[in-house]
């Protein structure tokens, strides 16, 4: 069913949403550096910065501007190293491995300052261990990739080819139908509510389940680490536990377009 939104039309709302971040919600921001999910409170809580040492919360900031309603975003400053620890990203607790290996949509609103060489900027990865499996933006693309969690780690990597320019919002999505196990799987990718393209994929090495974390900011290159450096704004985000229609996916990038301009 579908609820109503302050800041425009209707957004879809419904029990696969899982995950729901937008700090223009006081049930999802209340000040301080986390933000609690709409959707599923029970499995996936909360996310907050990623945060090995005290500076890495230097890179991000929560913007609040209470003289334009519905202009909270979160801020991270491009940061490059060679390891884990720039913290330039937003980290959940939450096995997502039932969620990315069925049927699912991730979609969110992403701005960005620059666009790295090996990176962009992540809608949503699930991370166990040395597995990924990541929606990113980078300058060209929107992307799908699979890393292994065995040896010898290789990535396999889908997407469609877009132009994205830097300093502007747009709204970003994909949805994955089938590929249970070793099946075949169907990719939908969409940049401002229009259909870019669909591509299949079948992931040769099913998700393993135990700890896991999911993530959405800096992106990562292949060996996990170089170029982790997003810079840029994100914006509310959403994960459903199934494909949704071209129509559905639409409809919520028109309820909250006029917030970013469009």
């Amino acid at each position: 069913m579908a609820s109503n939104n302050a800041y425009g039309p209707q957004v879809i709302v419904d029990d696969s949403l899982i995950l729901w971040y937008d700090m223009n919600s006081p049930k999802c921001w209340t000040g301080g550096t986390t933000l609690t999910n709409l959707g599923d409170r029970v499995n996936f809580p909360s996310i907050s910065p990623y945060a090995s040492a005290a500076t890495n919360m230097a890179y991000i900031d929560f913007i609040n501007n209470d003289a334009l309603p519905g202009r909270k975003y979160i801020k991270i400053t491009g940061a490059s190293g060679n390891d884990n620890t720039i913290g330039n990203f937003m980290t959940g607790a939450g096995d997502m491995n039932p969620t990315c290996n069925g049927d699912h949509t991730v979609m969110g609103w992403l701005l960005s300052d620059s666009y790295p060489a090996y990176a962009g900027s992540t809608l949503l990865a699930y991370r166990r261990t040395s597995q990924e499996l990541r929606v990113a933006v980078a300058s060209d693309a929107i992307r799908f990739r699979q890393r292994h969690y065995g040896s010898p780690y290789t990535t396999y990597t889908i997407g469609e080819s877009v132009t994205n320019a830097t300093n502007s919002w747009d709204h970003y999505a994909m949805s994955k139908v089938g590929g249970y196990g070793n099946a075949e799987a169907f990719y939908d990718f969409y940049k401002n509510g229009e259909h870019l393209g669909t591509e299949t994929f079948t992931m040769s090495q099913t998700s393993v389940w135990g700890t896991s974390n999911y993530d959405m900011g800096a992106d990562w290159s292949d060996d996990d680490y170089v170029s982790n450096n997003m810079a840029g704004y994100l914006g509310p985000m959403m994960c459903y536990q199934r494909g949704l229609s071209h129509a559905e996916i639409k409809q919520n990038y028109n309820a909250l377009r006029s917030r970013f301009g469009l």
